[in-house]
């Protein structure tokens, strides 16, 4: 979850309840969340731990998530891609339709795409998802890398450029 943190609002992660030196739980909880008083240990991605109210905790996750409880974070930048192994190479990519007709396989398998997100994090997203959701930042990566003649790019990467 993203939290405040000197200013700037950074992904961090609650790894424990804060206890006191005789190893009991700091704070109670209440009801009423101006009562709930019980204290959480947050690590963040640099190491460092820090201390959060169950408040300050609950106030956040509300504040990433819609009303039915779905996050939604953006897309900051493409960092990288990898492919699988299983991809489809330029030997496989016809193939004959119902109808008898020959067509190229218009298939994304096999293709990760490397993402950092708006709230810090990254994560190795398909390449079937990415396209569908960022279209013109994946095309426009796929064609600044040289991937755009590749099988699993070059169906719909041309398309979007037309």
């Amino acid at each position: 979850m993203v939290l405040p943190k000197d200013g700037q609002e950074v992904l961090g992660q609650v790894v424990a309840r804060k206890r006191d030196v005789e190893g009991y739980p700091i704070g109670k909880s209440n009801s009423n969340p101006i009562l709930d008083t019980r204290l959480y240990q947050v690590r963040f991605s640099d190491g460092n731990v820090a201390e959060y109210s169950a408040n300050v905790i609950s106030k956040c996750i509300y504040s990433q998530v819609d009303s039915e409880g779905r996050q939604y974070v953006l897309q900051d930048e493409i960092l990288d891609y990898k492919r699988t192994g299983d991809e489809v190479d330029e030997s496989q990519i016809l193939q004959v339709s119902h109808n008898g007709n020959i067509h190229k396989r218009r298939i994304t398998k096999g293709w990760k795409i490397c993402v950092k997100w708006k709230d810090g994090s990254t994560s190795c997203e398909s390449l079937k998802d990415m396209k569908e959701s960022y279209p013109i930042q994946v095309a426009e990566f796929a064609l600044s890398r040289g991937l755009g003649d590749l099988p699993a790019f070059q169906w719909w990467v041309k398309d979007t450029f037309k």
